[in-house]
């Protein structure tokens, strides 16, 4: 009976988990920035880790800025040209590893 006990409690400790918690994997819309959305385009990033990139890369005065590209703690990010945008239908992409984060319109 006790294993059966513990594997009930382990279920729900999983289904109680937050979403935010939750890794998330292509495709996951994190949330909004602007009048654009945050979106896991590869990788199994958490949506919570996601938007901190995000906002670091936004807002964050201390990063190193070399040219369009951004560095710090690992993640390359960067803002396409008016032209790549619309190629690639991102605003601003940051990367790590297989990891890939991407403001879509």
């Amino acid at each position: 009976m006790p294993i059966r006990h513990c594997a009930g409690a382990a279920l729900i400790a999983v289904a109680l988990t937050p979403p935010a918690a939750a890794y998330g994997e292509a495709g996951d819309e994190c949330g909004p920035v602007g009048d654009n959305t945050v979106t896991v385009a590869a990788g199994s990033i958490t949506c919570a880790d996601a938007m901190g990139v995000i906002d670091r890369y936004l807002t964050d005065p201390s990063v190193v800025r070399d040219g369009e590209w951004v560095r710090f703690d690992g993640w390359d990010c960067w803002t396409p040209s008016p032209e790549q945008h619309v190629l690639n239908a991102f605003s601003a992409e940051c990367n790590r590893g297989v990891d890939d984060i991407q403001i879509r319109d």
